[in-house]
């Protein structure tokens, strides 16, 4: 019985997976302009519809940040006193930021403030996107995504910044070793494209953030001297480096409430 219950579940979704994966044809190996949403489904029963009325179109917000110094967003620690950055901002840092912003500018302690607040940052009224890398070529700014796990390169000569190497193959192809290196004689295994692809008219091509390692000491303020084993290491994103995203608010009541 439970088999046939996963088997009934898989056979309901699998309608899901043919939307999806027409639209990754579409978009992505046809070139075919996505269609622009018109409206975005409220959280049932936590967004009031005085900030999401019925049939308003939602307000679609382009987020660029520029970094003026370095940041760094740890995942985890690497080692006990080693901290890695993520290659992006996530969205709950984006939020985090502008409800620390707002809880600053606004007294909390009035009710009619405090119930926006929560609307907006918690009841998902506003909608905080991650923020990706995006490539600067004065005067223009191209956007960029991860890369897609379905696209493999060459271990040996790999697809990097404008240098595609010995070519982008798809994840379903059989093969598992690079055709060039192959044809030479070689073992250069196909692996996953790293950073994030570009997105622009042209030919795509990669970035990765930069990174900078930065090395700190914890001084004994009582004794003024550096406690034995307390060196941190952090590697983070450097200052100077832009991140795009895009926040989209429920409502224009909802937009004009968050400015």
């Amino acid at each position: 019985r439970e088999a046939r219950g996963a088997v009934n579940q898989m056979a309901e979704r699998r309608p899901w997976e043919d939307w999806f994966l027409e639209r990754f044809r579409e978009r992505w190996l046809s070139g075919k302009p996505a269609e622009i949403f018109t409206s975005v489904p409220a959280p049932q029963g936590l967004v009031p519809s005085e900030f999401a009325p019925s049939g308003q179109p939602p307000v679609r917000v382009r987020v660029i940040v520029r970094l003026d110094e370095p940041v760094l967003v740890a995942g985890r620690a690497e080692a006990g006193n080693q901290y890695q950055t993520l290659p992006y901002i996530p969205g709950s840092v984006v939020l985090g930021v502008l409800a620390n912003l707002a809880a600053q500018r606004c007294d909390l302690t009035d009710g009619d403030n405090y119930r926006d607040f929560v609307r907006l940052f918690l009841r998902g009224a506003v909608l905080f996107p991650s923020l990706y890398p995006a490539h600067f070529q004065s005067p223009n700014l191209f956007p960029a995504i991860p890369a897609p796990l379905v696209l493999r390169t060459c271990s040996a000569v790999p697809w990097e910044k404008e240098d595609e190497g010995h070519g982008v193959y798809e994840a379903w192809d059989e093969t598992a070793v690079c055709p060039i290196c192959k044809a030479g004689g070689l073992d250069g295994r196909l692996e996953p494209v790293t950073g994030f692809v570009v997105l622009r008219r042209r030919a795509p091509y990669t970035i990765n953030p930069t990174e900078a390692v930065e090395l700190h000491i914890q001084v004994d303020p009582a004794r003024g001297r550096v406690e034995p084993g307390k060196l941190y290491g952090y590697r983070s994103l450097s200052a100077g480096q832009y991140f795009v995203g895009e926040m989209v608010c429920l409502g224009e009541n909802s937009w004009q409430r968050l400015k």
